[in-house]
């Protein structure tokens, strides 16, 4: 599977690249994990292109695009979003699809803009709840591990990962998620590194997520880890395509 070549556009006075590709409404909208470009999406890519039109793009500091402009909080990252959909004729209301922080960045998008919004997929998605969910539940190897993370080079200070605690209060001071169609895909292969506390307290919160529209759905991923839409790339079509059909 190979996504369409990136195009360029100027955001906030920085370039930023996106892949366009298929046709049709609504449009579903991919956001990257932390640090994943576009190329993470190349197993859904195909079969999501013959539902409907579909949009990816990788984050200033990722891949192609561009040194952040500004700090990019999670109403950054929102704006810059939109003014990047505009830009790329990608028509609203869309389906947003968010792997891990960009499922956070997606949960904001939905309360601030309700009516561009018309479903959401989190796929292994960043709970508000969980920016210190190693610190707090992890085990020693874990917490390790997550400091030598933050002590490699990076996006830097600017970038989303950096601001994700002020993401996580944006979401808490938005408005209520809207009551769209809602799909939550979780892995449901864990490594036994893990401390069962961290298991419980995540699942805990991803059935949290399902909650947040009268209309979600819990689909669990029991072959896959943290990367469902690699892992078990027909489900995730599923549940997006399950989302766009309302």
């Amino acid at each position: 599977m190979t996504l369409p070549n990136k195009q360029s556009a100027q955001i906030s006075g920085s370039t930023i690249e996106y892949v366009r590709g298929g046709s049709g409404t609504p449009p579903i909208v991919l956001l990257n994990g932390a640090g994943t470009p576009v190329e993470g999406w190349a197993r859904v890519w195909d079969p999501l292109v013959e539902l409907s039109t579909v949009f990816a793009y990788n984050r200033f500091g990722v891949g192609g695009s561009g040194k952040p402009p500004e700090p990019q909080t999670g109403e950054a990252v929102v704006a810059g979003l939109r003014e990047l959909l505009a830009v790329a004729h990608v028509p609203s209301p869309c389906v947003l699809v968010g792997h891990s922080l960009g499922g956070l960045l997606a949960n904001l998008f939905a309360r601030l803009h309700p009516a561009e919004v018309a479903g959401v997929v989190l796929v292994e998605a960043t709970s508000p709840m969980d920016i210190s969910l190693v610190e707090d539940y992890g085990s020693a190897t874990h917490r390790f591990l997550q400091r030598a993370v933050d002590l490699l080079p990076g996006p830097g200070e600017q970038s989303a990962v950096a601001h994700m605690a002020d993401t996580a209060k944006s979401i808490t001071e938005a408005g209520g998620f809207p009551a769209v169609p809602l799909a939550v895909v979780s892995g449901g292969k864990h490594s036994p590194m893990m401390p069962r506390a961290f298991r419980n307290v995540w699942a805990y919160r991803q059935s949290q997520l399902v909650a947040l529209s009268p209309q979600g759905r819990h689909i669990v991923a029991r072959r896959s880890g943290h990367f469902p839409q690699v892992t078990e790339p027909e489900l995730v079509v599923d549940a997006i395509r399950l989302v766009c059909e309302g």
